[in-house]
């Protein structure tokens, strides 16, 4: 299936189908004390703008079921916002589409994983002639069991990038560029909670996590990724030094 791509026009505002008539939409739908009112506001208005934010998530992120179509994915999604309506309230300062943008992110992100999670879970792992070569690897990655030696590895590992992560931390001053570090430290602590689908959904979480824009977690990451790179360089030639060391005292 070939991936829909969402093309903007030149000066054309960014989302044109959730706007401030949607929100004025939402407001009225909950003070409404009809159901007939509520319907009709609900259908021609609230559902054609809730139905494309959950299209517009689906295609430009690239959720992906194993369990559901595109389709019904984002018809789940939007059945999801719609029972998401009355937890919005308008009097916190938050716009209609910042909040529901929000839902709608994290019910893709955790609806997929978990079709992922179960799909995976009911294979019948001896029915291989019914397997592709990558579903074989994937399962057989998932059911072994690491060695204690690859424990203790991954452990090491583990401490190496979290001393890292705070050697960057330090090397930092303004404010948005240590908020969004933060939040790649709340991530690194949760990573094992974690089922990231990829790229894209990281940022989301760090947008959330951090709260600022994505355009300003992406600056900072491009400064954060820089100083890595500075931080691994200077890890290589001290482990240069300390082997150029080690050869002089074996030569003695």
């Amino acid at each position: 299936m070939k991936k829909k791509r969402i093309k903007r026009k030149p000066g054309q505002k960014s989302v044109l189908y959730f706007d401030k008539n949607t929100e004025v939409a939402i407001t009225a739908f909950l003070q409404a004390t009809g159901s007939r009112d509520r319907e009709v506001l609900y259908a021609t208005t609230i559902k054609p703008a809730i139905m494309k934010l959950s299209e517009s998530l689906v295609y430009v992120y690239g959720f992906k079921s194993p369990l559901m179509s595109a389709a019904e994915l984002i018809e789940e999604c939007s059945f999801s916002l719609y029972n998401s309506l009355h937890k919005w309230d308008p009097d916190k300062g938050s716009k209609a589409f910042s909040y529901f943008n929000v839902v709608a992110k994290n019910f893709l992100i955790n609806t997929t994983n978990g079709h992922r999670k179960k799909y995976y879970k009911h294979v019948y792992l001896n029915d291989t002639d019914h397997l592709n070569r990558d579903t074989q690897k994937q399962i057989s990655e998932y059911i072994e069991l690491p060695s204690t030696e690859e424990l203790m590895i991954r452990r090491e590992k583990r401490f190496e990038q979290v001393a890292r992560v705070k050697s960057i931390k330090n090397k930092l001053s303004d404010a948005r560029d240590l908020a969004t570090m933060g939040a790649v430290e709340r991530l690194f602590d949760s990573v094992e909670e974690l089922d990231f689908i990829n790229k894209q959904s990281i940022y989301v979480y760090l947008t959330e996590i951090s709260g600022l824009e994505k355009k300003v977690v992406t600056k900072s990451m491009s400064k954060i990724r820089k100083i890595y790179a500075q931080i691994l360089a200077e890890e290589a030639k001290d482990e240069a030094n300390e082997y150029r060391k080690d050869r002089k005292l074996a030569g003695k």
